[in-house]
């Protein structure tokens, strides 16, 4: 108990120590006549940040506030856990305050598998999970699945948080794309992998972070195999992007139709266009006033060409 608690001092201490430092600017983008720019679908990377996932409360005077570039994120509250019979559901919350002089349309936390990161994940440390003993951390780090965040009801049963659907797929081309980005560059080696999740951002009914100290929520959401204690602190690796067009992805776990995912898109101010994103299976009836995307699978792990999730098998947390 006790080393347990000077870990999570440490982690603690040191994610306020790294609140003071300066985040290292990202060189400006060079001007459209020497680099072409790239289409609206194409996420634009802004800056990188490491974010703690932590159970344990913030302790007094310690506030966890991240300011990378022109963004600011803020831990909400400590991360909330819930469990059922198999799983345990982490969800974390952060405001993002927009500091620059230009309004965010879809501010999205990218996962990115760093070298030496936990597992070839985006798990950069671990410190607590769930009672999991050191020589088993990176094994249950490889079983981590992303979310929207979902309420655990009896026997087990899942329902979406409304106004809290945040989780976000990618295509294997998106992400690929990033990595020939400045901002890219400026952060990350040839060993750092973009991973097809991440999280996005808003602000009430609207995906918009106004300029200039606009400010919005993100949660990131996270099931992994179910511990022997409810207390979790580990760090993801994030960048974080824009994107003009709006895209909401259909939940797998509870499973979403894709009318239900357009309706979420309805609710973002989004009454014609922006994008359906579905995640293991084909689209057969296309989404009215919308463009559907699809992604077979979902990578969580870099290191392991065959680690990927499929959902045909997800509820059964079975790898291949």
């Amino acid at each position: 108990m006790r080393h347990t608690l000077l870990l999570t001092a440490l982690v603690l201490l040191t994610v306020s120590c790294r609140s003071q430092v300066p985040a290292t600017p990202i060189p400006a983008t060079p001007p459209a006549t020497q680099q072409p720019k790239q289409p609206p679908s194409v996420p634009q990377v802004i800056g990188t940040v490491e974010l703690p996932i932590s159970t344990v409360p913030r302790l007094s005077g310690q506030a966890l506030t991240f300011r990378e570039g022109d963004v600011t994120f803020t831990s909400l509250s400590a991360a909330t856990v819930q469990t059922d019979a198999a799983y345990t559901y982490i969800r974390a919350r952060f405001e993002v305050k927009n500091n620059s002089a230009t309004a965010f349309n879809n501010l999205t936390l990218v996962a990115v598998a760093r070298s030496g990161n936990v597992g070839g994940t985006a798990v950069k440390s671990v410190s607590d999970l769930g009672g999991a003993g050191v020589a088993d951390q990176a094994g249950v780090v490889t079983q981590m699945t992303p979310l929207h965040s979902v309420t655990v009801g009896t026997g087990g049963n899942l329902t979406l948080v409304s106004g809290a659907e945040d989780f976000q797929a990618f295509t294997p081309a998106e992400v690929d794309a990033l990595k020939s980005q400045a901002g890219w560059s400026a952060q990350y080696g040839a060993q750092d992998l973009p991973l097809n999740y991440g999280f996005v951002a808003r602000s009430g009914s609207s995906r918009t972070i106004a300029a200039q100290g606009g400010t919005g929520t993100v949660n990131v959401v996270i099931r992994l195999p179910r511990g022997t204690t409810t207390v979790y602190n580990f760090v993801l690796n994030f960048a974080f992007v824009d994107q003009d067009t709006t895209r909401v992805t259909r939940s797998v776990l509870p499973s979403e139709t894709q009318q239900a995912a357009s309706a979420r898109l309805s609710a973002l101010s989004v009454n014609t266009g922006g994008e359906v994103m579905t995640i293991g299976e084909a689209v057969t009836t296309p989404t009215a006033g919308r463009s559907d995307v699809t992604v077979s699978d979902l990578n969580v792990t870099s290191t392991q060409a065959t680690s990927v999730w499929d959902t045909a098998v997800w509820d059964a947390a079975v790898w291949r």
